[in-house]
């Protein structure tokens, strides 16, 4: 599926780059964004070997791009694309976390409109197969974006929400604000509705207030699912959540809007990987990562990364806003091997001041962090400390060994300014893991976990060993954990097998000891490609029942359609059955120069390609590299989504048919979106035709002589450079209907006319000098 995930370099961060990957992590790369990161920090002979390597392509498979020196992959573990280069190969420059030499000009590229508006609609709707209960009410979200001003402007942002189930107020709003993004300092300022960025054991919420952020790779709207602090995260809506640990799908939830923490659920207890894939009610998913493991990079010498927010914070009651709330934190980097951070945060609820301290030892990172809390409710003060290491060694090939090791210990008092009172059941929790890269590309790993609980709990010991190897088609990954507590001890195995069938498709079974889980499922990955059927099929038998789900969605070039199928039998007789289905819909309609477009949701931005009279008949299509993401017809003209701002996203123009002759430019959609930027690129105009024909004098042709066509009717128009050949004969393009005069050496030599009814390629006769 496409993703934007980090790129790093040696261990880096140099930004982040489009994928398309399968879950064993093969696929393509966006081979221009790959040159635009990896530029500054390269050797010529190494950018001339890619070069070579990417053949031009826009999208080039990852794997075709390793070698001499190079290697590059994809990491399902941490989700990002990892490169290695030999220190000989790499600029003299050191990889900095703002990389402002050589930064893309905004100028330099096409201009986005000074204002556009739009709006992604989706509508959703459940039918219930028992008891005759049938189609549900509907819901619809509306979600607005306006962008004034053009790249250096001000984007608002908002929308409303009909809920057909919800009879008490069945009509909702969602948060409104103002973001204004400073690209040369990497700062973006916000005022009105909006969460907090937070660091450390700081907690946040949602507040009504300005807040100021610097992002130094990407800059990039607020999200649904957002990490806070170190293993929370807010839903803005109902949503299934997929639950992975190790990349074994354990469980499926369904939650209700609302703050929740990792730690309350069993599946996060000991040295695992979490990650949760959040499907929520209006259609969008979004994919989340936690681990107990913290960490931060070094910033070098002199660089500030700080974030902070005023206002009013939300009180019980959604989008409701009672008391004063601040939040802040600030890192500076000391040395290329010292970066300190300061955070405060202060509420009705309490107030909290906390530190940090990441040092990069010879052997590996080390981050200290320490906060400090006293709540304004009377329950007094509480203290919260972190210690964790992380680094990388080479036993058989470079960096094939990496060992992360984490400690936390919370008081009893302890509580976040954004948290009503202390809830910390867990006083102390430890881990270390290692992953070794292991010849035959095995991957093992060993982890260790101990957990101190309050009151009635119960202290928890954790081992895990998990295997992972890759035979050809075949994937296989294992997990074995044995945990102890004051009850006893218990032993749980998890298995998955994953097999690619064909291009895109792929079978997968799993087998869970802990609920006597196993599962089948058949899947078709996307590709974001037009005119795409993707989804999966599921069968699960478990302790409890058996379920069967299947999801089909397919994109269009006007919305996105997703088909949901969910069916639970339990063997209980007074346990839980149903079978429900859904469906979703998602569009995006938007306006940007008098240009009004309908096609795909978007994130970032848009593009409204209105096709001019000249190519009326025919149709246009956008490409990004080799896939179509766009396309005119009945419903108007294409209309391309933008999905990353602050990076160059380049376009190719198709036209079918072009009349012949047709002159269309360029033929490049070439845009550095701002966040909400919106766009007008019309296809073809009056100025496409090309006139043909001969000069000639009372002595014969005009031969081998150089000028230029002027316009008689428009003085505004640029003249037009034209050559004669041997035999007098000579092309103009760029040419709109109207007179025009053919001028050498400041002399008038020809004049002709191009009719409005001509298309494309016009032949002008032959023309005599006067």
């Amino acid at each position: 599926m496409p993703l934007d995930v980090p790129l790093t370099l040696n261990g880096k961060f140099l930004g982040t780059i489009s994928v398309a990957v399968d879950p064993d992590g093969d696929g393509e790369i966006d081979a221009r964004r790959l040159l635009e990161l990896f530029g500054p920090v390269i050797t010529a002979k190494i950018r001339s070997v890619i070069e070579g390597r990417i053949a031009g392509r826009s999208i080039v498979p990852i794997d075709a791009l390793a070698g001499d020196g190079l290697d590059i992959a994809f990491d399902t573990l941490s989700l990002s694309v990892i490169a290695t280069l030999p220190t000989d190969a790499t600029s003299a420059t050191a990889v900095r976390i703002v990389e402002r030499e050589g930064a893309p000009e905004p100028g330099s590229f096409d201009r986005p409109s000074g204002f556009a508006l739009g709006a992604n609609i989706s509508a959703t709707q459940r039918y219930i197969h028992d008891q005759g209960q049938g189609f549900q009410p509907l819901s619809v979200d509306v979600d607005g974006i306006m962008n004034i001003g053009g790249f250096d402007g001000v984007t608002i942002t908002g929308g409303i929400r009909y809920d057909g189930n919800n009879r008490g107020n069945r009509w909702e709003r969602s948060e409104i604000r103002a973001t204004r993004d400073y690209y040369e300092s990497a700062v973006r300022a916000t005022v009105g509705e909006f969460t907090p960025a937070s660091t450390s054991f700081q907690g946040s919420g949602r507040i009504l207030g300005f807040g100021m952020e610097r992002a130094f790779s990407t800059i990039r709207p607020f999200q649904n699912v957002r990490p806070i602090g170190r293993q929370n995260f807010v839903l803005d809506r109902e949503s299934s959540v997929e639950v992975y640990v190790n990349d074994i799908r354990v469980q499926t939830l369904r939650l209700a809007a609302g703050r929740y923490d990792i730690g309350d659920f069993p599946f996060a207890a000991g040295p695992n990987s979490v990650r949760l894939v959040v499907d929520d009610t209006g259609g969008r998913r979004e994919i989340l990562d936690f681990n107990i493991f913290s960490g931060a990079d070094l910033l070098n010498p002199g660089v500030t990364d700080f974030g902070g927010a005023v206002g009013l914070r939300e009180g019980e009651q959604r989008l409701h806003y009672v008391s004063p709330a601040a939040t802040g934190y600030i890192y500076r980097g000391i040395s290329n091997n010292l970066t300190l951070g300061l955070n405060a945060q202060a509420t009705s609820f309490s107030i909290q001041a906390g530190g940090s301290a990441l040092w990069g030892s010879p052997l590996g990172f080390v981050q200290i962090e320490a906060s400090t809390s006293r709540s304004l409710d009377g329950h007094g003060f509480g203290t919260a400390l972190s210690v964790d290491y992380r680094g990388e060694f080479s036993l058989l090939r470079d960096r094939d060994l990496r060992l992360n090791m984490s400690s936390v210990m919370r008081s009893a008092n302890f509580q976040d300014a954004f948290t009503s009172e202390a809830r910390n059941l867990q006083a102390w929790q430890s881990a270390a893991q290692i992953q070794w890269r292991a010849p035959y590309e095995i991957s093992l790993g060993l982890g260790y976990g101990y957990t101190r609980m309050r009151g009635d709990s119960r202290n928890v010991h954790r081992f895990d060993a998990n295997i992972g190897r890759t035979f050809g088609r075949f994937s296989l990954n294992g997990t074995a954990s044995h945990s102890t507590d004051d009850r006893g001890s218990d032993w749980r195995l998890s298995v998955g097998v994953s097999v690619r069938l064909g291009p895109g498709w792929y079978g997968d079974a799993r087998y869970d000891s802990g609920t006597q889980r196993k599962e089948i499922e058949i899947s078709r990955a996307s590709e974001g490609r037009l005119d795409e059927l993707s989804g999966n099929l599921r069968f699960t038998d478990e302790r409890d029942g058996t379920a069967l789900a299947g999801r089909l969605a397919y994109i269009n070039n006007r919305f996105d359609l997703v088909l949901n199928h969910n069916r639970l039998e339990s063997r209980n007789a007074d346990g839980p059955s149903s079978a429900i289905s859904d469906w979703n819909i998602r569009g995006f309609i938007g306006f940007a120069d008098g240009a009004i477009g309908l096609g795909r949701t978007v994130n970032d931005g848009f593009i409204v390609a209105p096709v001019h009279e000249t190519l009326s008949g025919s149709q246009v299509s956008i490409r990004s590299g080799e896939r179509t993401v766009a396309r005119s017809g009945l419903f108007g003209p294409a209309l391309v989504p933008v999905n990353r701002a602050y990076g160059n996203n380049r376009y190719e123009v198709r036209v079918e048919p072009l009349p012949i002759g047709y002159d269309i430019g360029s033929g490049v959609i070439n845009i550095f979106p701002g966040f909400g930027s919106g766009y007008r690129a019309e296809i073809g105009s009056d100025a496409s035709r090309i006139a043909t024909g001969y000069l000639v004098t009372r002595q014969g042709p005009l031969s081998l002589v150089g000028g230029t066509v002027q316009s008689v009717d428009d003085a505004a128009q640029q003249p037009r450079p034209f050559f004669t050949n041997r035999n007098g004969r000579f092309v103009a393009d760029r040419l709109a209907p109207g007179r025009y005069r053919l001028v050498v050496g400041g002399k008038v030599v020809g004049e002709f006319l191009i009719l409005r009814e001509t298309k494309g390629l016009i032949d002008v006769g032959t023309l005599t000098q006067p």
